[in-house]
């Protein structure tokens, strides 16, 4: 608990629903459930998009911890050297079914509010620049306008789809299929109450790399995220099986049609022209 903030603002798993909105109910789960972690057991890291303020972590859980193998992408915030905020995002495709549903937050008390207003992005004003032209472009739905702002050598991974592309030329031939299904193109906007989306992540050399989060719009009539995980019967469409797979009732007053935010990562040779 030394690494985080005395008055953190949130840690969440954006999958399941849990939310620990203080530095006491984050120590009181972490002394739950790690006494009864023993080897082989292991959290770690297998890489880490970051800067002094802010970063993106790739981690991977092994089944001994929470019952299934859960592959992380976490947004991370400092202040003062100390984490603030935390958000967990994973796809809960292969995490066993009756797992997922012992474990979910209810639908009436599944959290919308990741807390972006209180901890704002702290990344470089460049690579907010680049994230929101890139968005732009996905939201456009135009594959030439985001191959002007790809490296050469960029990799795209669609961790959901389990798909990866090399190359731009590869990259824009995939996005000019899928741009008008995927849930960061078409109508997809910013995650944060600003123009510019939330970004994590470095801006110092050798590379440039980052975070980024939007949200669907309230018009958005696909799945892709936002329903419940199917139970083991049901045939599940690629849609459905996207990231976190959320259904989830707005607290009272919030609007009932807003969408949750998702993350998206922007690979490290992304173009910053």
């Amino acid at each position: 608990m030394s690494y985080f903030a005395p008055d953190l603002v949130t840690y969440t798993d954006a999958t399941l629903g849990w939310v620990f909105d203080s530095f006491g109910s984050l120590r009181d789960v972490f002394a739950q459930y790690m006494p009864g972690w023993a080897a082989p057991a292991r959290s770690y890291a297998t890489g880490i998009l970051s800067n002094d303020v802010s970063a993106l972590v790739h981690m991977v859980d092994t089944p001994e911890l929470f019952g299934g193998e859960l592959r992380i992408l976490a947004a991370v915030d400092f202040r003062d050297g100390k984490i603030v905020r935390w958000v967990d995002y994973w796809d809960a495709a292969p995490y066993p079914d009756e797992l997922y549903v012992k474990f979910r937050t209810p639908d009436a008390q599944f959290p919308r509010d990741f807390k972006d207003a209180e901890v704002q992005s702290q990344a470089a004003p460049e690579l907010v620049a680049a994230t929101t032209a890139l968005q732009r472009a996905f939201a456009a739905g135009d594959p030439s306008a985001v191959a002007d702002l790809l490296h050469t050598d960029v990799v795209l991974s669609d961790m959901s789809l389990r798909a990866q592309l090399i190359g731009r030329i590869e990259a824009t031939r995939y996005l000019g299929r899928v741009l008008a299904d995927v849930p960061y193109a078409g109508r997809a906007r910013c995650a944060t109450s600003s123009a510019a989306p939330r970004v994590v992540g470095s801006s110092g050399r050798p590379g440039r790399s980052m975070g980024a989060s939007w949200a669907l719009p309230p018009s958005s009539s696909t799945p892709r995220g936002s329903s419940p995980k199917s139970p083991p019967s049901t045939t599940r469409s690629s849609s459905q099986r996207r990231s976190g797979r959320r259904s989830r009732a707005p607290p009272s007053g919030s609007d009932p049609d807003e969408p949750p935010p998702m993350h998206v990562m922007v690979p490290q040779k992304y173009a910053l022209a």
